[in-house]
């Protein structure tokens, strides 16, 4: 056997069993779901005692499907770390190419937009969930990409508006409420001089949105001007992601393959508001939470999504706080031990995500509320060596 496998296969076990043996310290719920390779997954439910997530799989020989479980979150405290019982299929719809990245519409939970490998979108519209044939939803192609795209949104306030982007540098915009059984974009961007990884909707302002891409640059862009209004050299790589906070019309923040979390404020973007240092590897993706103004998670090849509290940004620090990171880092969740392909704040419940990473896993888990509160139970795995060696 290869020596650096053996000694990642031995790390992986490991780790494994640590977080397994502990997660009842930190977390309240963990349920753990063995899936096919995803690469997107987000809520499909905003409320009641049965949760509903929707993920984007290749189960290899058995096809490509955007899926739709369920399970139940009928307890205070739930830890389901072996098979998939708790889960049921609820919908499912097979593609012959592999799914991106999946965007319900905010208005209508029924209505799922998805970019292929292929730069195609679909639009779904569920008709009837309990019928998993065609007379169960409805598609419509969203034809204009020219290669892969991963960056797909919805507007909030423009029911039907979406946003697409891909490698061929293009962001397209799309009216989905015209009929037919294939569309064609009502507005196109050719702004970016690389591949454009990410696009989003300003939840503030309906005639804006920002994109990301590979020329390393951050755009605002306002639909009634058709070109961009603000472009910034964000990073030192590729930036993959942007999200704009719910709660602050003007705060952006961005993840880059510089391993930087970066946040700005686009009335000033002569400097960035501040720089979130503590990943190992490349950034894949951020996002403001939905419940808490302050709250910002990333996460991406280092297999660790990171918890950061901006209100927390410059304070001091003693003991062993500053070994484990910088004072707005509050946790690091480690229960994915490949990886990350995507993560989902739930809307509604605080503390609460969906993620799946490259082991075929997809993990709910929803942390200790004191644990968010408590500056001390940063970093799950540096905590407990630590403990190990004190012991």
């Amino acid at each position: 056997m290869n020596f650096l496998f053996e000694e990642q296969l031995i790390n992986y076990t490991e780790n494994s069993r640590l977080w397994q043996e502990n997660s009842q310290y930190f977390y309240d719920i963990v349920i753990q779901q063995k899936i096919g390779r995803a690469l997107s997954t987000q809520w499909f439910d905003k409320s009641g005692s049965t949760q509903k997530i929707i993920i984007g799989e290749d189960r290899s020989e058995n096809g490509r499907y955007l899926s739709i479980y369920e399970t139940d979150f009928n307890e205070d405290q739930i830890f389901e770390l072996e098979g998939n019982k708790r889960f049921r299929t609820y919908f499912e719809i097979k593609f012959d190419s592999e799914v991106h990245r999946i965007r319900i519409r905010p208005d209508n939970p029924l209505i799922i937009a998805c970019i292929l490998d292929t730069g195609e979108a679909k639009i779904i519209n569920i008709l009837n969930p309990s019928q998993l044939d065609q007379e169960g939803y409805s598609m419509t192609s969203l034809k204009g990409h020219t290669e892969e795209g991963y960056g797909i949104n919805w507007n909030h306030t423009k029911k039907g508006l979406l946003a697409t982007c891909a490698y061929d540098k293009k962001i397209l915009i799309w009216d989905t409420n015209l009929y037919g059984n294939e569309l064609e974009p009502i507005s196109s961007y050719n702004d970016h001089s690389a591949g454009v990884e990410d696009v989003e909707w300003n939840p503030h302002d309906p005639n804006s949105f920002g994109s990301v891409a590979d020329d390393q640059t951050l755009k605002i862009f306002d639909t009634r001007t058709k070109t961009h209004t603000l472009n910034i050299i964000a990073h030192k790589e590729e930036v993959n992601s942007l999200s704009f906070s719910p709660f602050y019309p003007n705060l952006i923040v961005t993840g880059s393959s510089d391993k930087c979390v970066a946040l700005w404020d686009i009335r000033n973007t002569s400097t960035r508001l501040h720089s979130l240092l503590q990943h190992q590897d490349k950034i894949f993706q951020v996002s403001f939470s939905p419940n808490d103004p302050n709250l910002i998670a990333s996460s991406g090849d280092d297999k660790k999504i990171l918890i950061w509290d901006t209100s927390q940004i410059g304070d001091e620090q003693q003991g062993r706080d500053a070994d484990i990171g910088p004072p707005e880092l509050i946790f690091t969740h480690s229960g994915n031990l490949q990886v990350i392909r995507e993560f989902d704040w739930h809307p509604t419940i605080p503390y609460c995500f969906t993620s799946v990473d490259d082991n075929h896993i997809n993990l709910i888990w929803k942390l200790k509320p004191n644990i968010i509160k408590d500056e001390s139970e940063k970093d799950f795995f540096k905590i407990l060596k630590q403990s190990f060696s004190e012991k």
